[in-house]
């Protein structure tokens, strides 16, 4: 009977000591994985902030980038509008300017109009144009005459009714549909007035007159190419 209290005194005993020692165990492993998720979390935490860090700068850097490719195409942009606005003026100027020799040239719409200053007559006159590649100045339009009547030139033009009296065409065969005689004009004086001339009289409109086509005077040629 003592033998059997003896050994469950001892039983008991080991039960008690093998409870503390799980608990200790128990709170030893609490406390190294409380330690570890603290020493974790400051090793961690500065990679974090460097991930942060290195996505704000990503961020910062994608639109750097962008900002600069605009501002570079931008910059492109307006270089490439301002030599095509030189060439432009570059264009025009030489399209206006005045070569030496007897021709003065200029633009209007499509077409290029120059003058030739060598008194000659009509015939000699619409030789001399279509050597330049153009012809007589046909004119089409108010617009047109308008324009002419500007430039204060008094010259042949191309309009003949040498064909027939009184049929006046143009120099491309089309017949004449809106003129712009003077008053009293056309008249054929002495039966020998076949061939039109433009007469400055600004600001009037009208300023045709025929004359003898054998009279000299200067003319107007009209083409769709710069004189030669």
């Amino acid at each position: 009977m003592v033998e059997e209290i003896y050994d469950d005194v001892v039983s008991f005993e080991l039960n008690i000591n093998v409870k503390a020692e799980k608990d200790s165990l128990t709170q030893t492993v609490i406390s190294l994985r409380a330690n570890f998720t603290a020493e974790a979390e400051t090793f961690l935490s500065p990679i974090r902030n460097l991930i942060e860090e290195r996505d704000q700068l990503r961020d910062h850097t994608s639109t750097v980038t962008d900002i600069n490719v605009k501002a570079e195409k931008d910059s492109l942009t307006e270089t490439l509008l301002s030599h095509i606005r030189n060439l432009t003026e570059e264009r025009d100027q030489l399209r206006n300017q005045t070569p030496t020799g007897t021709v003065t040239w200029l633009t209007h719409g499509s077409s290029f109009y120059y003058r030739l200053e060598r008194t000659k007559n009509w015939n000699e006159s619409r030789q001399e144009c279509q050597k330049k590649g153009g012809d007589l100045l046909i004119i089409n339009s108010k617009e047109e005459q308008e324009f002419i009547n500007n430039q204060s030139i008094n010259a042949w033009i191309g309009l003949t009714d040498k064909e027939k009296e009184g049929e006046w065409k143009w120099v491309d065969g089309s017949a004449l549909t809106t003129g712009y005689w003077r008053s009293g004009e056309p008249n054929n004086a002495n039966g020998v007035e076949h061939c039109a001339v433009f007469l400055v009289f600004p600001p009037a409109l009208n300023s045709w007159n025929d004359i003898n086509c054998m009279q000299p005077s200067d003319c107007i040629c009209e083409s769709t190419k710069p004189p030669s």
